[in-house]
């Protein structure tokens, strides 16, 4: 009865791990992304839907935030692919567009913005508006 529960197992794992199709909402196929001789992405594939919640973890090193800043832009792939909803970013700007921004782990905040404001910065109209609401006080 082990048995066919690790057999099972194997298999969903096996089918997590295996070359998405394409299709998703988003998803990454292939990545590869080195610098110099360190390979940060070795053949990395996801895939996400609408409504789904995944956790990206593991050790310092391993390549987390490289996929992150791969995903929203920030940085290109050396090979392979990444679709957001059929788009391709190739910057923050038209990552935003199309719905993904990144929170970076590095701590670099605005001191005199709110937590909700720092989360925006970079939306410049948002931070107009915040300014030229200020000054009409």
């Amino acid at each position: 009865m082990n048995e066919d529960k690790f057999q099972e197992s194997a298999s969903i794992t096996d089918e997590a791990l295996s070359v998405p199709k394409s299709g998703g909402d988003i998803y990454v196929q292939d990545a590869n992304k080195s610098f110099g001789v360190t390979k940060a992405l070795n053949g990395v594939n996801f895939k996400a839907n609408f409504g789904e919640i995944h956790a990206i973890v593991g050790g310092n090193g391993c390549g987390k935030s490289t996929l992150a800043k791969v995903i929203s832009g920030v940085l290109p792939l050396d090979k392979g692919k990444v679709s957001i909803m059929g788009q391709s970013p190739n910057s923050p700007i038209e990552a935003q567009k199309i719905g993904i921004s990144t929170v970076f782990q590095e701590v670099m905040i605005a001191e005199e913005a709110t937590v909700y404001e720092n989360l925006f910065i970079g939306y410049d109209t948002f931070f107009w508006q915040k300014i030229n609401s200020s000054r009409k006080s």
